[in-house]
């Protein structure tokens, strides 16, 4: 703002400040603005919502949100917001929404295709979802802790057939992404076992921030992911899908990779190897003292692991 005063202000330890901005009244007919710095280093935050648009005002918001199935497996099935709804590792476009009471029908589209979901608020928040309208499961938009949860084929990853020459489809949308930004692209790198080095491959965005990308992967491995609003460690597998909602706070995964990655994440606070400490300390630490370096970490983690299980399901995998 030209000729206002500025008062310099340091973050707290926490990394989070709250503060408010004044401007003058905007014009009625402004539904988005944008906030940002100009500057050698500029920085913006796109389309903050002033006034909702027709097309969002068609989805009720007790209906907004990323919707998690109660039995345990915190299963993220449905998510619903302004724009659009995520169903099926695909983005869906709202036709109509009808409500009586507590029951809604929501009426999707998606290149052609139709879609209806069948939606029953309950008197706790929770809301019942379901294609069929006698057929409908709860879900929360809280995670439900259920360590005697059981999955299905529940099996971890064995040696044999573990190696396969194929692809793997990695795809998702980025949360908030604005068309206004200007990295449209982003990257994923997998470890390839016959050059013995990192390979990285380009992922195109769309203005709505979603991406698909088919890549050649030899196993089961953890990829690395740079994206315009942060990097992530997703798992990926030979002739499996990972559908990827890339929130720089916390991801939500459909697909056949889905539950893994949701567990992967779920315990990333499990890693007390100092890498720092030891690189600095290299060609100084004894090899003995090195391996109980190494063995009383692995210790340390494996005994989070299981405290963690007593009262979270962890897939075998």
């Amino acid at each position: 703002v030209t000729g206002a005063k500025f008062k310099k202000n340091d973050f707290p330890p926490s990394g989070q400040v709250t503060y408010q901005l004044y401007f003058p009244p905007l014009s009625k007919t402004v539904k988005t603005i944008k906030f940002g710095v100009e500057k050698e280093r500029s920085w913006y935050v796109h389309d903050i919502v002033i006034r909702e648009d027709e097309n969002a005002l068609l989805l009720p918001k007790e209906l907004r949100g990323n919707w998690l199935l109660i039995d345990g497996s915190n299963r993220w099935q449905y998510g619903f917001n302004s724009k659009y709804a995520i169903i099926n590792s695909a983005i869906w476009n709202y036709t109509s929404i009808e409500a009586k009471g507590n029951k809604y029908t929501i009426n999707l589209e998606k290149k052609g295709d139709a879609k209806t979901i069948y939606a029953n608020r309950q008197k706790n928040g929770n809301i019942a979802f379901g294609e069929q309208q006698n057929e409908l499961q709860t879900y929360s938009l809280e995670k439900t802790n259920n360590p005697n949860y059981i999955l299905a084929d529940d099996v971890p990853y064995k040696e044999d057939g573990l190696f396969q020459i194929g692809t793997t489809t990695y795809s998702g949308i980025i949360k908030g992404f604005s068309s206004r930004t200007e990295q449209k692209t982003g990257t994923i790198s997998i470890n390839n076992p016959f050059l013995a080095e990192k390979e990285s491959h380009v992922i195109k965005i769309a203005d709505d921030g979603s991406f698909s990308v088919n890549i050649p992967i030899t196993h089961p491995q953890t990829a690395f992911v740079s994206l315009p609003n942060g990097r992530y460690s997703v798992l990926v597998s030979p002739g499996q899908e990972t559908f990827h909602y890339a929130n720089a706070k916390a991801s939500l995964f459909m697909g056949d990779c889905a539950q893994v990655n949701s567990d992967l994440q779920a315990m990333e606070f499990i890693k007390y190897f100092n890498h720092k400490k030891i690189r600095k300390n290299l060609g100084i630490t004894p090899p003995e003292a090195y391996k109980k370096v190494c063995f009383d970490v692995r210790d340390k983690e494996l005994k989070a692991l299981e405290d963690f299980k007593t009262k979270h399901f962890v897939c075998a995998k």
